[in-house]
């Protein structure tokens, strides 16, 4: 091959791969990936079909898989069954509402960074049900588990401190204006488009997108999804806390908490879709004297995060 050619096609590879930086949302650091829990019914359980009149008494058994990097205690995760009338089922409506028996510990790579350390597995059992009436004919009947859970997302980026960043024709270690590479941990919720900017000889300034990247919906957390309320106040609500290590750093956009953490609503999205997100801007004020260096800058979400999974049982008259 030619040697032009080769070096052409050199210089494209290398092109293409800074083109990427941007909105980058995986790395070394975590695992990655959209998926907090992965949510399943057991083979059989429940079973396609049952006998009314008590005849056949069967299980619902819902498996929980922490497939993300973000720990949730048993007492943040609520599951709800929904489609079956208590009454007829011969259970307590209370009796359709359970936590799990133990806490789901997240996914995470080994101290080398090499392997993958899966994250816990557990199953929550709705036992005995039967239909109890009598009817003429096979009824089919929808089962929904809803399930609520407390979750979290830890990204990570850099900036880059300099002194003067507004002085550009300076070569320094790093670049202030252009956009970040981010890594995200693996969760439903992102951060990505992070650039960064100067602001003034001794400020410099960066935005950050925070977004759902997953089917289910968002609820301010430790609200259990909005559980025995209709109000929308709580909604699409997240919790951002943004850390640079250095003093003088201030976010806007952020609400009912301090100058770097707080709650955000996200927008733009349809219920049960993809598509919601919001904005947030830092200013970060420089150190006297400063040198350039890069600066490791952390941002942690926390939510509410409810998904379900669903199937048909048909009864038939004995």
């Amino acid at each position: 091959m030619n040697k032009n050619v080769l070096v052409f096609l050199c210089l494209l590879t290398i092109i293409a791969a800074g083109c990427t930086n941007e909105g980058n949302t995986t790395g070394t650091a975590f695992i990655g990936g959209d998926k907090g829990l992965v949510i399943s019914f057991l083979p059989g359980s429940p079973p396609d079909e049952a006998f009314d009149a008590g005849q056949r008494p069967f299980d619902i058994v819902v498996q929980l898989n922490n497939v993300g990097e973000y720990d949730i205690p048993a007492q943040n995760v609520l599951l709800k069954i929904s489609g079956l009338s208590p009454n007829d089922f011969g259970v307590l409506p209370q009796d359709l509402v359970k936590r799990p028996a133990e806490d789901l510990t997240r996914s995470q790579k080994d101290p080398t960074g090499e392997t993958v350390i899966q994250g816990a597995i557990t199953t929550t059992d709705f036992t005995n049900l039967r239909y109890l009436p009598t009817l003429s004919g096979p009824t089919t009947f929808p089962i929904r588990v809803d399930v609520c859970y407390k979750y979290g997302t830890k990204a990570e980026s850099t900036l880059c401190i300099k002194e003067n960043p507004l002085n550009e024709r300076e070569k320094a270690v790093c670049v202030v204006n252009e956009a970040k590479p981010i890594e995200n941990s693996g969760a439903p919720v992102k951060i990505t488009q992070l650039k960064e900017f100067a602001k003034g000889k001794d400020q410099i300034g960066f935005t950050f997108t925070v977004q759902k990247v997953g089917n289910g919906q968002l609820f301010r957390p430790g609200t259990d999804c909005n559980a025995n309320t209709d109000s929308i106040v709580d909604e699409n609500k997240v919790f951002v806390s943004v850390d640079s290590r250095l003093s003088g750093l201030r976010c806007s956009g952020l609400q009912g908490g301090a100058d770097t953490s707080g709650y955000a609503v996200l927008y733009g999205g349809t219920e049960g879709g993809g598509g919601l997100s919001r904005a947030i801007t830092c200013t970060q004020d420089l150190p006297p004297r400063v040198t350039a260096f890069p600066q490791l800058v952390r941002i942690t979400l926390e939510y509410d995060y409810k998904e379900f999974v669903s199937r048909e049982i048909v009864i038939k008259h004995g």
